[in-house]
């Protein structure tokens, strides 16, 4: 019985540069921006819950709604501006 003898690749060499991956900041924005959406939603799930219970008890629920959807609106909006700010200016 026979067998092949195995080959050697030599390793990799090693950069220390850092890999460019194109717009991957970009991209992360609008994942954050996307979940930031969907959190946006939920809220509008936890009003709807809320108009079933009665006045006394909906109340508080639907405050603490509003802040969290104002400052989902916030963030998005930060990470908006951040977008414009980063985008490159193109030259024609």
């Amino acid at each position: 019985m026979t067998t092949k003898p195995k080959t050697r690749k030599a390793p990799a060499a090693k950069s220390d540069a850092p890999k460019a991956v194109p717009n991957e900041e970009s991209h992360k924005l609008i994942d954050a921006m996307d979940m930031l959406s969907f959190a946006k939603s939920y809220i509008e799930y936890v009003y709807m819950a809320a108009a079933r219970l009665l006045p006394h008890q909906s109340g508080p629920i639907s405050a603490v709604a509003d802040m969290a959807s104002d400052k989902i609106q916030e963030a998005i909006s930060l990470m908006q501006e951040y977008r414009d700010e980063e985008a490159p200016v193109s030259q024609g």
